[in-house]
């Protein structure tokens, strides 16, 4: 096919039904009868069919199961049954959480469905909503893994570059790659150490993370079940507060004065070898916020570089239990060479040293939630860098190094049981993405979203990348 049929196609791909308005127009057009959830449903899978083959985000598409769900969801509204803001708006899942009659791999090639279970109470709280499940996306292997590649079963493709192969961040890559496609009105990741907020920052599009506990896990392949919480990826973040709220039967938060807000600068440790360009990004967005009456101060959090010591113990260990050794040692060499070498450093941690690197984070938890009840919420990059190519991974000893870098900022809002958020703040151009992360205390999320309300508000719409050059000749 020539470049001018190619431009005819591009050209012609139907735009992402969300992307002006969100969530909150989507709904007032449904009601109004100027939409469908049908219509809506079968932009997003044409768009699926164009953009996917060379994104890579989808594990797993039902297009008679998507079709025939906003079909019932269309006559439910017709008929006088409302079912709330969520009703009919088309969603991705990550591919460790189960849905009936999909299937759940868990990015492996090992068969861990009797570890997965049937599904669960997010999907059922989706579907009671009335939301529109279009299929799964791509996970890191057992969703280990904040870069993004898996061997297994391949690595989505960052929109932000059609010629170069980005990391898209981990390990829910595949929901990021969707969103900041428009493949769909939002997706349902996981987050054990910032498996949404760094791929939400390497895409250029929300991340927010609930704290682990907020609701139960069931139905979903488990990394950590101390550590592993819901989180959404979204293009807004009124669109989170919307899903956050619909799903908790709370009320919508609005946004924080932002003169009221007393927000805390991570310290030096946190940003440790940055890309310069995030720093630059960093700086002009702190000067913003003060300008707009923010009172930020220092807030030194000496206990952060505990999670070096943590994480590489914890994961490997729980990981292996869940999989068990023997299912391990038989099918190691059928796993990502990274997540099989991470999950082996299980078989040789003792139990004493276990338990003491989590009795020290108990600790640690204690006494900075005492000092965060000084401030609204914590502050600093998502990520050290920018999204750089796939082929700095080629090198597993250097890619492991790279990674446990690429944690710094995102693992300590795991390892002190934290909620958080990650808000694209790149400039308007041709430019990488970059994401600032706003941690708040434990189960303060409504708290954290008004946060994220008012920053919105200075910020305004997100950037999109630029999709032409990734859609298919075949499609």
């Amino acid at each position: 096919m020539n470049s001018q049929n190619h431009e005819s196609i591009a050209s012609n791909l139907p735009p992402d039904p969300l992307a002006d308005g969100g969530i909150l127009k989507f709904g007032q057009k449904l009601r109004e009868g100027l939409i469908s959830s049908e219509s809506v449903t079968r932009t997003y899978l044409t768009r699926i069919k164009a953009l996917d083959g060379r994104l890579n985000a989808f594990e797993h598409i039902d297009f008679q199961y998507a079709i025939r769900a906003a079909q019932e969801i269309d006559n439910l509204l017709s008929g006088g049954v409302d079912l709330g803001p969520l009703m009919g708006v088309p969603v991705a899942l990550k591919d460790i959480i189960a849905v009936e009659g999909m299937p759940t791999t868990a990015g492996s090639k090992i068969n861990v469905q009797d570890i997965v279970g049937g599904e669960g109470s997010i999907v059922r709280s989706l579907k009671a909503a009335g939301c529109i499940i279009l299929g799964k996306v791509k996970t890191v292997e057992f969703a280990l893994g904040a870069v993004g590649i898996s061997q297994p079963r391949g690595t989505p493709w960052n929109p932000w570059d059609s010629e170069i192969h980005r990391i898209p961040g981990g390990s829910s890559g595949g929901p990021a790659v969707a969103v900041a496609a428009g493949l769909c009105g939002f997706a349902v990741g996981t987050d054990t150490g910032g498996s949404v907020r760094l791929p939400a920052a390497f895409c250029g599009i929300y991340g927010f993370k609930e704290t682990a506990g907020r609701r139960s896990l069931d139905g979903i392949f488990p990394l950590h079940r101390g550590l592993d919480s819901i989180g959404f990826l979204t293009r807004s973040a009124m669109d989170a507060a919307i899903i956050y709220s619909t799903l908790q039967n709370c009320t919508l938060p609005k946004s924080r004065p932002l003169r009221s807000l007393k927000l805390g600068l991570a310290d030096d440790y946190f940003f440790r070898d940055h890309d310069a360009s995030i720093s630059d990004c960093m700086g002009r967005f702190l000067h913003v916020l003060e300008k707009n009456g923010v009172d930020i101060v220092k807030f030194p959090v000496p206990e952060a570089a505990e999670r070096e010591t943590y994480f590489p113990v914890v994961l490997s260990a729980s990981l292996l239990s869940i999989l068990g050794r023997d299912r391990f040692l038989k099918n190691q060499q059928l796993m990502d060479p990274v997540v099989a070498r991470r999950t082996a450093g299980g078989l040789e941690v003792r139990a004493d040293h276990y338990l003491k690197v989590e009795e020290r984070r108990q600790l640690s938890k204690a006494k900075l939630a005492e000092r965060l009840a000084e401030i609204d919420g914590w502050i600093m990059p998502t990520a050290n860098i920018l999204p750089v190519p796939c082929a700095e991974f080629d090198d597993i000893d250097r890619g492991m190094d790279l990674a446990a870098s690429i944690t710094q900022n995102t693992q300590p809002g795991n390892y002190f049981d934290l909620c958080g958020i990650s808000i694209p703040i790149q400039p308007r151009g041709n430019h990488l993405p970059v994401g600032l992360q706003i941690l708040a205390a434990t189960r303060s999320e409504l708290a954290l979203l008004e946060i994220a309300l008012a920053v919105e508000d200075i910020i305004g719409p997100i950037a999109a990348p630029i999709l032409k050059n990734f859609v298919s000749l075949n499609n």
